[in-house]
Parts: structure tokens; sequence; C-alpha cells
């Protein structure tokens, strides 16, 4: 997908992380061709040992995370950069 640039937010808020209106900047990602459905994420993480950010213990220390494991989950879901998004 490609990157842009977009108002996000609202002024009539319910919450305050939904305000004020903001201009955004994302860069462009690449994304599968079909979401991702539970049975797959088990079997990703079965077969990786990935923790999820709400599986992982809170600690106040920093934690390093290595390059190959920080990317495990885009190798393994294999992208496909032809694909078409219309």
């Amino acid at each position: 997908m490609p990157g842009g640039t977009f108002r996000m937010g609202s002024e009539l808020a319910e919450y305050p992380e939904e305000g004020p209106v903001r201009e955004v900047t994302v860069d462009g990602f690449w994304i599968d061709e079909t979401p991702v459905t539970t049975i797959r994420f088990r079997r990703f993480v079965k077969r990786t040992g990935y923790v999820t950010v709400a599986e992982r213990a809170r600690t106040p220390r920093t934690t390093r995370i290595s390059t190959r494991r920080c990317w495990s989950p885009a190798r393994w879901c294999s992208p496909r950069p032809a694909a078409r998004w219309t």
C-alpha cells in the first residue's frame, strides 16, 4: 500500500485519544492478499514461538529483540509483491 497523509481524529470525540483532528502521515507498507485467520496465527505462534505484546512480561527495563525475531511475522506471512489492490 502506498503511503500518504490524511486527517485523523474527531472534534466530537467520546474519548480523549480520538481528538483533536490532526494531520497524520503514514509510510507505505506491505499487506497480504487475505486476512490472517485465528487458525493461521495460532499455527504461526506454535511454529515460531512468537510472543505477542499482550503476553510479554511488563518490566520497566528495556528489552532487546533481534532483527531476525522482529521480522519473523513478516517473513512467515510471505506477502505477495505482485498482488493487485483495487
